[in-house]
């Protein structure tokens, strides 16, 4: 699987492309494993029009820490729709709200974890980053978050090409 800016979003305002995951084999990305209920999980199915939940093969999950993946339970990844499966072009935007929740919950998981490097990979291991990028954060299209902006920007500084600087202020 590989995650990436590749859902097109036009259903609410604004259009934008949001963060997605797809398959693509022979790719990688860290993540999270997270318990949950079936009752939860068959929720999360009936209100999620953009993306498709996918059983995922345990032997190709691997732990970031010394602890040992659970031997019990299934294993799913939610993947974006063929249907709205496109990189970010023209009126459909990455807003930075988005990359901002996302790299939050990175830099926290990194906190809780002790995986220093692991907010980093998120940024390496995403795909898709592109010159269609609004810069939201003065009327954020998502939710707003500002508490670690200033470590989200040195992780988006290690983009290639100097695009974090090339961002368009909406």
């Amino acid at each position: 699987y590989e995650r990436g800016w590749f859902g097109r979003v036009s259903q609410k305002a604004p259009n934008r492309t949001v963060l997605a995951a797809t398959v693509g084999p022979g790719k990688k990305f860290n993540g999270l494993l997270l318990g949950s209920t079936p009752s939860h999980i068959a929720a999360i199915d009936r209100g999620d029009t953009l993306m498709c939940r996918e059983l995922v093969d345990p032997r190709k999950l691997q732990s970031m820490t010394l602890e040992r993946l659970p031997d019990r339970g299934q294993f799913w990844i939610y993947t974006v729709k063929q249907q709205i499966y496109r990189r970010p072009a023209g009126k459909f935007r990455i807003q930075q709200s988005d990359v901002d929740v996302f790299l939050t919950g990175c830099l926290e998981q990194a906190e809780a974890f002790d995986l220093p490097e692991f907010a980093s990979q998120c940024v390496k291991t995403t795909r898709a980053w592109s010159d269609h990028w609004t810069n939201d954060r003065d009327r954020p299209t998502g939710k707003l978050v500002t508490a670690k902006r200033p470590e989200i920007d040195r992780l988006l500084e290690q983009l290639e090409g100097g695009l974090f600087e090339r961002i368009r202020e909406e």
